[in-house]
């Protein structure tokens, strides 16, 4: 029974997801709901929620209830003083899931108003819909190597388009090289690394949308990005 209100309390946020999910006084929350979309089996995958609190007295981060081992959270402060806002990292590992999956993480919080709020994310592991699978379904870019191409080919719809929804960090750039084709073509774009990255291994990933021709609902695909500097 749980689970299946979990659910459907996802499915009502989502359809909300154009404006401020809570506004109430002295809080406000832009975004609990983040969709990963497909993505490959195995891999870390990130993304930040942000709190703010618009109210007149600072409140507390008092706990981070996190019930799945295959999340971690990192809070960038436990204090958040009024106007200021607190931001709470989320890596998800797809290992050990396959097909659609449904997680989340509580926060805790002194404040009156909403002492807890449930932030969900979402993904579809190792499946992709329609034949729209990235190739390749990760890029991982060696000191040698500054960029690496992404295609989608569209093999059900007459056209398909593309756009970016979110990048989980700056490492990179996406330049898109083809975001609208016929059947029979490619959506192609270009994941490129910041040429003044320090020595180390740094992880991250790119979000997009594939708009679909006689499909009111978009694809969303997540492509993991590891990029190793010596």
């Amino acid at each position: 029974m749980r689970t299946i209100l979990a659910l459907l309390l996802i499915g009502l946020l989502v359809t909300t997801c154009a404006a401020p999910l809570f506004a109430q006084k002295g809080l406000t929350y832009e975004e609990q709901v983040f969709d990963f979309g497909h993505v490959g089996i195995d891999f870390d995958i990130s993304h930040t929620f942000k709190y703010t609190n618009s109210g007149e007295k600072p409140l507390t981060i008092t706990r981070l209830e996190i019930p799945c081992d295959c999340s971690k959270v990192t809070a960038s402060d436990s204090i958040v003083a009024p106007g200021h806002s607190v931001t709470f990292r989320l890596k998800f590992s797809t290992r050990d899931f396959f097909g659609p999956t449904n997680k989340s993480f509580k926060v805790h919080t002194d404040s009156p108003n909403l002492p807890e709020l449930i932030y969900f994310n979402r993904a579809i592991v190792g499946q992709w819909y329609h034949y729209l699978k990235p190739e390749p379904i990760s890029i991982f870019l060696l000191p040698a190597k500054t960029s690496k191409r992404v295609t989608i080919p569209n093999k059900a719809f007459d056209r398909i388009s593309l756009s970016v929804v979110e990048q989980a960090d700056d490492i990179f750039s996406v330049r898109i090289l083809n975001n609208d084709v016929k059947m029979g073509k490619s959506l192609e774009f270009e994941i490129i690394a910041r040429d003044d990255l320090p020595r180390g291994t740094f992880l991250s990933n790119v979000t997009i949308k594939i708009d679909k021709s006689g499909d009111d609902k978009p694809s969303i695909l997540t492509i993991p990005v590891k990029i190793v500097r010596f």
